[in-house]
Parts: C-alpha cells; structure tokens; sequence
C-alpha cells in the first residue's frame, strides 16, 4: 500500500515518468498535485502524457498550456495523443497561424481533423497567370 510518503519522494524526485505513473497506477494518488508538479517542470511532452495517461487529469487546463507554448508540434501530438482533447480548436488555432506544413501534418496525424477543410487550404487556388501558361501547353 502506497502512502503520502511515497507520493512525497515521488514528487521530490522530480522524475516525470515516476510521477505520471504513480498518479496513473496509485489509486487514492493526489493527481491534482502530480499534475501540477508536471506542468512547473515546463516540459510539453510530460504535459501531454500526463494528460493522455492519467485518468483525472484536467485535459482543458494541460491542452491550455500546449496552446500557450506556441509550439505545433505538440499542438498537433495533443490532439492526436489525448483522449478528450478539443481538436477543432486545436486545429483552429494550428489554421490560424497559417503554415502550410504545420496545416498539412495535422491533416496527416489527427484522426479527427477536419480533412476536406485542410485539403482545401492546402490546395493552391488557380491564378490568371496559371491559367495562361496551362492554355499555352495545350
């Protein structure tokens, strides 16, 4: 039987896999505690597991500090990876910024991306000048 103790040294330790785990596999385990000591580490790929594999964890307040951080890679991973992630405003946000690479992975990865929607923003729309130099070919 794991004791407040044992959550304590977790904690001290500062190892984020043995805090995840222990949050994940200890039943009664402070998740809220553990979360929040994942979230001061700053490290975005302990954010997003945590938010994947422990039950309880707050997945709004974790995707908000993904979102925060500004950084695609782990806005796309978040919304692939984690179970009740909003991937309509994670999509949003990675459409907003507008880089072509960035839309065109998320349409790769997410299962739940809107794909017709990124296909059409990936699609180069024809130009006069396009249509004129197609028209010469033919």
């Amino acid at each position: 039987m794991f004791t407040l103790e044992d959550e304590d040294i977790t904690v001290q330790s500062g190892n984020l896999d043995h805090i995840r785990c222990f949050a994940r596999d200890v039943p009664g385990a402070n998740v809220q505690r553990l979360e929040d000591t994942t979230v001061q580490s700053g490290n975005l790929n302990h954010i997003r597991w945590f938010a994947r594999d422990v039950p309880g964890a707050n997945v709004q307040k974790l995707e908000d500090i993904i979102i925060e951080a500004v950084n695609f890679d782990h806005i796309r991973c978040f919304a692939r990876d984690v179970p009740g992630a909003n991937v309509q405003k994670l999509e949003d946000i990675t459409v907003q910024f507008g880089d072509l690479n960035h839309i065109r992975y998320f349409a790769r990865d997410v299962t739940d991306a809107n794909v017709q929607r990124l296909n059409k923003l990936l699609t180069p729309k024809p130009t006069y000048d396009n249509f004129n130099a197609a028209m010469e070919i033919i």
